[in-house]
């Protein structure tokens, strides 16, 4: 029995690795690349606050949501079995790594401090209210759950709407995001779906229907300019813009669609450029573990706050809190046919 247990996990891993290398061999480098500078500036912003901050803050999720939708892929509208086999999907990918990180950081923070219990129902509580109510070393799980219903919503726009009826719906989301009625906290962060659902249409339309050459040269050219001329009228005092996708702090029309979208292809333009480098590389490798730092970086940082003191501390607080989640990715949560299910959401459903 151990025999026939042993070579069904010998299988099951090697499915997996023959999957990922063809998944990797499919890549598109330059997001991964994007992905990687994104993540990195997560972390700097929620280790050290500096006046980087602020800028940081003006794009850091809306591009991960661009990349999201960038890669979306729509069910099939002529299958109603596909589109539930979909949610169900999505639905553990999501919210099993999403419990799984919670518990199993609150149990090792718990542990390091000597608090006991474990986990109160108090802890379970908050798991399910999320959204702006995690804080600390949950901070970053907001992020999880208005992703997972902004792929959900997309879903069912992609599926019932045509492309134009698709684009009206979105944008009136995105206008009652803005209204002060939608902007009320609710469980999960939920309502800040109308806001994500925008930059999420804006990379599925960018992968769906490519502008000509010409064209897209122009727009990140007007893009690199309200990049520039952003930075400069904030630095100079001239303009005092705020982004904070997580508390729905988003007050200007134009500015919240226009700033965030135009510093988002700015850093995908400059993925562009450097696929092709040892540096672009180095990005690239991870971004493809953006989801694992997203989750551990901030309890890492508390560890190594609490156990250790050198120079330079936030230096190597921010180092450590993306080289550890990479190792224990690559040599746990992708070992174990349970760790890539309860971590890396490693569900395909058919």
């Amino acid at each position: 029995m151990k025999v026939k247990k042993l070579q069904m996990y010998h299988s099951n891993f090697k499915g997996y690795e023959m999957e990922k290398s063809s998944q990797d061999s499919n890549r598109n480098i330059s997001l991964d690349i994007a992905r990687g500078i994104g993540i990195i500036f997560v972390v700097i912003c929620h280790i050290r606050y500096s006046f980087m901050t602020t800028y940081i803050y003006w794009f850091h999720m809306p591009l991960f949501f661009i990349i999201s939708g960038f890669l979306f892929q729509r069910s099939n509208s002529n299958n109603k079995d596909n589109l539930i086999l979909k949610l169900c999907e999505k639905t553990c990918k999501f919210l099993v790594p999403y419990v799984s990180f919670y518990l199993s950081i609150l149990i090792v923070l718990r542990i390091d401090t000597c608090s006991w219990p474990l986990i109160m129902a108090e802890d379970l509580k908050l798991l399910l209210k999320g959204g702006v109510h995690l804080v600390g070393a949950f901070g970053p799980f907001w992020f999880i759950t208005v992703l997972y219903f902004t792929q959900i919503a997309f879903l069912f726009i992609t599926r019932y709407l045509s492309v134009k009826i698709g684009i009206i719906t979105v944008m009136t989301c995105y206008i009652l995001s803005h209204l002060s009625v939608f902007r009320n906290i609710t469980i999960w962060d939920a309502n800040v779906t109308l806001y994500s659902l925008f930059f999420f249409g804006v990379g599925y339309l960018k992968a769906a229907y490519p502008l000509r050459k010409k064209v897209e040269n122009r727009i990140i050219i007007v893009s690199i300019i309200i990049v520039v001329l952003s930075i400069g009228l904030q630095a100079f005092g001239v303009m005092n813009y705020r982004l904070d996708m997580k508390h729905a702090s988003y007050d200007s029309w134009i500015l919240d669609m226009v700033i965030p979208s135009c510093f988002s292809l700015f850093i995908l333009t400059v993925s562009e450029v450097l696929q092709k480098t040892k540096i672009g590389e180095g990005f690239a490798f991870i971004g493809k573990y953006t989801l694992p730092i997203m989750y551990l970086h901030i309890p890492v940082s508390y560890l190594i706050l609490n156990h250790f003191e050198f120079q330079n501390m936030s230096i190597i607080q921010i180092v450590a809190s993306i080289i550890f989640p990479v190792l224990l990715s690559r040599f746990v949560f992708e070992k174990f046919a349970i760790t890539r299910k309860m971590y890396l959401g490693a569900f395909h459903i058919s």
